[in-house]
């Protein structure tokens, strides 16, 4: 192999197909989804971006990782509540996830902006994020809640303890 072969070497994966890309978001608007809406709606945004990105194992990759989280906070809160380190009116929790959901967003915004970038610069404009944001966003953060509900009695968490410390 010669230095010119090397140099004519693609440099692009070969799933970085901008023609199979689907009008994707403009991933620097979704950490403020993340932020607001929490790590499961967060994450399933992501994914469907990866996905619109041509990306379909970076959004299992972010499916599984944003359940995953979810599971681990979930059962942290549950367990944070039951043992008497924060409670109910306690906002550290909430706080602390929904920054968490904000630094992942981040670092995924960044990982998503090359491919959106090369999206933008064939002249395309994104898709609008805000009625999607707020459908998806509002179901997977009632879905998170649900599931928050249900760790607690199936940890048989004491609220009326957790509520008066």
């Amino acid at each position: 192999m010669t230095e010119d072969d090397e140099l004519l070497q693609p440099s692009l994966s070969a799933d970085f197909d901008v023609r199979k890309f689907d009008h994707p978001w403009d991933p620097s608007n979704l950490p403020y989804a993340a932020f607001f809406f929490g790590p499961l709606a967060g994450g399933v945004l992501y994914a469907l971006n990866y996905k619109r990105l041509g990306s379909p194992r970076n959004a299992r990759l972010c499916l599984a990782g944003s359940v995953l989280i979810s599971l681990v906070a979930i059962a942290s809160i549950a367990w944070l509540l039951d043992s008497g380190v924060i409670t109910t009116k306690s906002r550290v929790a909430r706080f602390g996830l929904q920054g968490l959901s904000a630094a992942v967003g981040l670092a995924l915004s960044k990982h998503q902006r090359g491919r959106f970038r090369a999206w933008e610069q064939l002249g395309r404009p994104p898709r609008k994020l805000l009625l999607p944001a707020l459908g998806i966003g509002l179901t997977f953060a009632l879905v998170f809640s649900v599931l928050l509900v249900a760790a607690l009695v199936i940890f048989d968490v004491n609220l009326s303890a957790a509520r008066a410390q």
